[in-house]
């Protein structure tokens, strides 16, 4: 019947004979890009996630130091406690796990007035040089008599009602050894003390003892400050927080290695 349209005739039988499937060539081709996209995308996620992680964790190291100075200058003692050196900041774990430790340091009097409690530093008797009950932190370890009267020695306590800070273990930590001004070794600084009342601040090492002084309690020519620098892994942005000796003053810096 020359009015019907043959099947073979219709438009879309000849559309879709035109029509082939992709190859595996091309379907890798696509998986290829499309995975590299998501590497960048990955990528740029860890990036941006390192990047605020640490913003909010030197920040909050940044605070917890300014919290110590700021409450050694308006120190109030309790009642039954006895005179305070200072508040100070235990990095000893800091390069292990990124945890830091907020600490008194109590003196063996029940109030100021001996030598020990008003030297160019605290718990130093001027009449002697520096050794490891004169004029350096009495590690190891803390105690926890909360400063209370009756103790005849110098004490390193925990601050009631602070908890320990951290840092993301995922970073690179370190405190870099600090030299002398005569180019000898002074040890791996470790803690920081902010002195009641006037804020100063002095530097002691994994052994307590004191940096940048010499053994006749006068200070070095060249003092070093305190240097803490943490790196994001990812991104390789290092901040860096300094604490100036005996000043105080902390600073930020910041830099890609």
């Amino acid at each position: 019947y020359c009015g019907r349209l043959s099947l073979m005739n219709l438009p879309g039988n000849n559309t879709l004979k035109g029509y082939s499937g992709y190859t595996l060539v091309e379907m890798l081709i696509v998986l290829t890009i499309f995975i590299i996209l998501s590497s960048f995308g990955y990528a740029s996620f860890s990036g941006l996630r390192d990047t605020v992680t640490l913003n909010e964790d030197v920040l909050t190291l940044e605070q917890d130091i300014r919290w110590a100075q700021r409450s050694a200058l308006f120190l109030e003692r309790g009642p039954s406690e006895r005179w305070v050196y200072g508040i100070g900041i235990d990095f000893s774990r800091f390069e292990d796990d990124g945890e830091y430790r907020l600490f008194k340091l109590c003196s063996q009097f029940s109030d100021f007035g001996d030598p020990r409690t008003k030297s160019n530093f605290p718990n130093f008797d001027p009449n002697f040089d520096i050794g490891a009950l004169n004029g350096n932190l009495p590690l190891p370890g803390y105690v926890s008599s909360l400063c209370q009267t009756g103790s005849s020695q110098t004490e390193i306590v925990r601050v009631a009602g602070r908890v320990d800070g951290r840092v993301s273990p995922d970073f690179q930590i370190e405190i870099p050894d600090t030299l002398d001004a005569e180019g000898d070794s002074a040890g791996n600084p470790q803690y920081v003390l902010f002195e009641a009342v006037s804020g100063r601040a002095f530097f002691y090492d994994s052994t307590g003892s004191l940096i940048n002084y010499a053994s006749d309690g006068n200070i070095v020519t060249e003092p070093v400050h305190f240097r803490v620098e943490i790196t994001a892994p990812t991104t390789g942005r290092m901040k860096t927080i300094i604490i100036g000796n005996i000043s105080g003053k902390i600073s930020l810096e910041s830099e890609q290695t």
